[in-house]
């Protein structure tokens, strides 16, 4: 009888030990808001990169490719962090970014010379503007402490990379 009870408790011990392990079943603890802000942030990193890698190589004009170049290592390392937070949680965070974010890369690859800095420092100043908000939102309203540190953390970056992605582009509008 105590050997039949064991062979009936070992796997739910077994199965809890692994569950516990290995996170298995966080991200279902989560909170929507803060999914969803993991599953926006991640796929803008993503995009940002991307972005960025395009300018840093294609750019027509120094500033703009310095400023790619530095999206790819900010958004790089946030990207990062991130990855790690929703780790920790148990959260899957997609591998490639949204159909959004991907036409924009299509969008932008299909831009050359002066055009193509235009666009960029465009798409730069309005994704910029689109990030604070949320991670403005995410400080304030999000629920899980270490989302929010990462928002908190993370906002002076994006407002100094708005500010200069502005002054780029104002740049770029006295130069016609």
């Amino acid at each position: 009888m105590k050997t039949r009870r064991l062979w009936i408790i070992l796997p739910a011990i077994v199965l809890l030990i692994f569950a516990v392990q290995t996170g298995w079943g966080q991200d279902m603890k989560m909170d929507k808001r803060d999914m969803k802000f993991v599953q926006k942030a991640a796929s803008g990193g993503m995009m940002e990169v991307a972005a960025g890698e395009m300018a840093s190589k294609n750019a027509a004009g120094e500033e703009v490719r310095n400023f790619g170049a530095r999206m790819v290592q900010d958004h790089g390392q946030a990207n990062q962090r991130l990855m790690e937070i929703a780790k920790n949680k148990g959260v899957q965070v997609p591998d490639q970014m949204s159909k959004k974010h991907a036409r924009m890369i299509d969008r932008l690859a299909k831009r050359t010379g002066a055009d193509f800095d235009r666009e960029y420092m465009k798409l730069m100043v309005k994704d910029h503007r689109e990030d604070i908000k949320m991670y403005e939102k995410q400080a304030r309203e999000g629920k899980d402490p270490d989302l929010k540190a990462f928002a908190e953390s993370t906002l002076p970056t994006l407002r100094e990379h708005l500010n200069t992605a502005m002054k780029i582009q104002q740049t770029m509008g006295k130069e016609k």
